[in-house]
């Protein structure tokens, strides 16, 4: 066990509506595991219901439904400002976190010698969309190493280092995708407000671990289809309002021009792309509703717990290195519900953990892609659905492809 790895008895998950939580995920032990919620969520039960609804209001008059029925996309507009206590106006419901980073990166980075200062451990969206930049624009990207053991304030000191007179736009994740490790930010966007500099964050896995303060950026973008539950092709870009009037159109479909006329202020009118599917708008107001009900806080901690929880296990098992150092030793708000872990090579009786457990134990696993050979590492997504007795039989699944 590693140091500061305290023992902990199961707890109990007495802060969630446990009666809610099984008819949402109605799922038996006979059922596939699912523990990749941070690349692609499963749907809660009302959700899929939404869906169903939908679809079938929509096959009435599809004209209708996908033309005229506004109120559709601007219920899900609504809650979801809510929940972000954001003005509904700068609030854009974008297609995924890449389409929104995408729009931020073209807008800023736009000549040659421009330059983007950023990390080593964003999500493969932004690093294509700034590979992109570089070979069509002549773009620099410059990467901070990221070194969580480290603590927050080196990690913001260290991408501030990086920003110089031909920086243009800083770009960072709220929640990194590799490890889980959410660093407070504060003063990096304190740095880059006296440096009068875009800060775009990557949000996509922040909704649905607790109550997101989003306001505080200059650019935030996110997914709805991970941690909250949403229909897959929906995410969220917010902007502050100075930095909307200079944001130009990556792409613009019909009614751009009315959209924008009718409201300068707002961003409705980046989202003019073409023909929608307005059902999926169902479903998220479905998973914001769900979310709301079962409480922000609550669904935060508990997914917590659960990590600790398997966090423990795996120390007393299995002894991996986690890529993040003992919860005990970091503030519980850089915490969040998921746990990166690899195996030393010379201990591992297969190649590939990720096909070893999915084709043994019908259990889905994300691979760690910081390695060399990503099926050596594991990271796994402590949702809320989950229970300890899930975290066991994954703890007892992967023992036989490691030696003790």
């Amino acid at each position: 066990m590693e140091k500061n790895e305290t023992l902990l008895t199961k707890p109990a998950a007495s802060h969630l509506d446990k009666n809610l939580v099984s008819s949402e995920f109605p799922f038996s032990p006979k059922d596939p595991m699912y523990l990749n919620t941070g690349s692609c969520g499963r749907k809660p039960a009302s959700v899929i219901a939404a869906l169903e609804d939908g679809w079938r209001r929509l096959n009435q008059n599809p004209t209708l439904t996908t033309f005229f029925e506004t109120e559709l996309k601007e219920e899900a507009r609504r809650m979801a400002a809510e929940m972000f206590a954001v003005e509904r106006d700068l609030l854009m419901l974008t297609e995924s976190t890449t389409e929104g980073l995408q729009l931020m990166m073209q807008a800023c980075l736009l000549k040659e010698g421009d330059e983007l200062v950023t990390t080593d451990h964003e999500h493969g969206c932004l690093n294509t969309i700034a590979r992109f930049l570089e070979e069509t624009r002549g773009i620099v990207v410059r990467k901070h190493k990221v070194r969580p053991e480290l603590g927050s304030h080196h990690h913001c000191q260290g991408i501030a280092s990086l920003v110089s007179a031909k920086t243009k736009l800083v770009a960072v994740s709220e929640i990194d995708c590799f490890t889980g490790w959410r660093p407070n930010l504060d003063s990096l966007v304190a740095e880059m407000h006296l440096e009068g500099l875009p800060l775009l964050v990557d949000g996509a896995h922040s909704p649905g671990q607790g109550p997101v303060d989003i306001s505080r950026f200059d650019t935030w973008v996110s997914s709805a289809h991970k941690w909250l539950g949403s229909p897959n092709g929906i995410g969220f870009a917010y902007f502050d309002r100075k930095i909307v009037e200079p944001l130009a159109p990556v792409w613009v479909g019909h009614k751009y021009f009315e959209t924008r006329a009718a409201n300068p202020s707002a961003v409705y009118a980046f989202e003019c792309r073409g023909t929608e599917d307005m059902v999926k708008f169902m479903g998220l107001s479905a998973a914001l509703k769900l979310q709301k009900q079962l409480g922000e806080r609550q669904i935060a901690e508990r997914q917590k717990e659960l990590m600790r929880f398997a966090r423990q296990r795996l120390a007393e098992t299995l002894k991996p290195n986690f890529l993040l150092p003992a919860p005990e030793d970091m503030p519980d708000d850089e915490l969040t519900g998921l746990l990166a872990f690899d195996i030393e090579p010379s201990r591992l009786l297969v190649d590939d953990l990720v096909q070893a457990l999915w084709h043994g134990d019908k259990i889905w696993i994300q691979p760690d892609y910081l390695l060399p050979t990503p099926g050596h590492g594991v990271r796994i997504s402590c949702h809320y659905s989950l229970a300890e007795d899930d975290i066991e039989r994954f703890v007892q699944a992967l023992s036989k492809f490691v030696k003790k």
